[in-house]
């Protein structure tokens, strides 16, 4: 199955021919007939657009947990002293750091969480390459464990600024019921990078679970600033608007 996901899209500035980011569009979906067609970042102006088109539109949550060792923030702005929902002390599953050496002998312990049922569909040779291998980035892989199984794949990257850290969740892949009862390993993780803050913007995942794993949820009457951009560094909360269609 093709899963696509819209990453860099534009047309020339000396180019006058009418509508010509449509036919790019009409192309790729003709030469590659994919399942599904994903966005994520899209602005104000295109959404419009991509209703028009029949895609659905929306706005990505934006949840996170804060470092309890830590008292004085430089990343985090206005932060309201909360630090734990009322499920944060649960402890029911725990994270496995996974390395490029043993990712593959895993794949008999996820059993059916690789499947094609999944929209989108990935795999281990996804993970291995787009983040174990990636050229520029460090990414954290952790698998999620309820005794001996496993449930899940997390992956973070560590985001900086002037000596400031903070966790970034880039990919969760699996039952979003892995994630119950987790804040205690992520509090830990939190030490281990010595970073401010742990935070996750998604669509689809179960708020429930979020909830249950110790996450915080980030909304309009919420007036923490988590930044989301750090290169360069802005102290705001981004709003990310997200597109999608599928068959």
């Amino acid at each position: 199955h093709n899963d696509l996901w819209l990453a860099m899209w534009k047309v020339r500035d000396d180019v006058n021919t009418a509508v010509l980011g449509i036919h790019l569009l009409n192309y790729l979906i003709s030469f590659l007939k994919p399942r599904s067609i994903c966005t994520v970042g899209i602005n104000n102006i295109m959404i419009p657009f991509w209703e028009k088109i029949g895609y659905t539109v929306g706005e990505l949550n934006h949840y996170y947990i804060v470092n309890r060792n830590i008292e004085k923030f430089q990343l985090l702005g206005d932060f309201d002293g909360v630090y734990n929902n009322d499920h944060s002390s649960r402890k029911l599953n725990k994270l496995v750091k996974i390395k490029k050496s043993n990712l593959q002998s895993l794949s008999s312990k996820f059993g059916n969480l690789f499947s094609d049922k999944q929209i989108p569909s990935k795999s281990f040779n996804y993970f291995f390459n787009r983040y174990l291998c990636h050229p520029i980035y460090e990414y954290k892989v952790y698998a999620l464990a309820s005794q001996d199984e496993l449930q899940g794949l997390i992956v973070f990257r560590v985001a900086s600024h002037n000596s400031n850290y903070a966790l970034r969740v880039v990919d969760y892949y699996g039952d979003s019921k892995g994630l119950v009862g987790v804040y205690e390993e992520l509090q830990g993780l939190l030490d281990v990078y010595n970073a401010e803050y742990i935070d996750f913007y998604n669509i689809g995942i179960e708020e429930k679970n979020l909830f249950l794993g110790g996450f915080i949820k980030r909304d309009l009457n919420n007036q923490v600033i988590i930044p989301n951009y750090f290169e360069p560094f802005e102290k705001k909360n981004i709003e990310i608007k997200y597109a999608f269609k599928c068959d």
